[in-house]
């Protein structure tokens, strides 16, 4: 009897351990392609005010003065990278802000995407873009960004962050969100690091953008 009920034991853990391997090998499979193991986000920054920042002020010969500098939305991407050196990512950005308008929450979504080439092994990687100041001040705080990283024109990493509000899972794929009627795509108002006032400060701490 003792034989027996080890003996159903065993099977027992057996099935559960082969349980254990075809969900970790479902979960691995509903990755994007790669896993992580050629890059891994860290974190995602830049939500609220956090994320603001001023526009730099440079020493100039320009006669007319330097006028109030502007606050700007930083939004950045901290990642790590396994390989000697990867050719080429694209950073697929995608910004929300919110603000209320009639006594309901209205929401903004800016897009871009930005291309680095000769990304050397190393971890800390950064990636920035930023939203314009007139598009802060006129469309509310940034709610939510999320980001896909391209290698070859697959999803290698993907992530997202959020505050203060409850978003469904890649909401950045969903239609039911992105097409939302309170939902407004603005172009025009997210920079890419060389397009922005901050372009040539700590420049060696960035990839080259193509």
């Amino acid at each position: 009897m003792k034989r027996r009920t080890l003996h159903l034991f065993v099977s027992f853990l057996i099935l559960v351990l082969c349980a254990d391997i075809v969900f970790a090998q479902a979960r691995s499979a509903s990755k994007p392609d790669g896993g992580g193991q050629t890059l891994r986000i860290r974190s995602i920054e830049g939500l609220g005010r956090n994320g603001q920042v001023r526009t730099p002020e440079y020493k100039t010969s320009f006669s007319r003065g330097i006028g109030k500098t502007k606050e700007w939305q930083m939004i950045e991407v901290i990642y790590d990278t396994a390989p000697d050196w990867i050719d080429e990512l694209v950073f697929n950005y995608y910004v929300m802000s919110a603000i209320k308008e009639n006594g309901a929450l209205a929401f903004s979504i800016y897009k871009i995407s930005v291309r680095y080439i000769d990304i050397e092994k190393g971890s800390e990687h950064k990636s920035t873009v930023f939203v314009h100041p007139n598009a802060i001040k006129r469309y509310g705080q940034v709610v939510a960004i999320a980001v896909e990283i391209m290698q070859n024109g697959r999803a290698i990493d993907e992530d997202s962050n959020e505050s203060g509000i409850k978003l469904r899972d890649k909401w950045w794929k969903d239609p039911e969100v992105m097409g939302n009627k309170n939902m407004t795509v603005r172009d025009g108002y997210l920079y890419d690091r060389s397009r922005s006032p901050f372009a040539l400060i700590n420049i060696d701490d960035y990839e080259v953008i193509r």
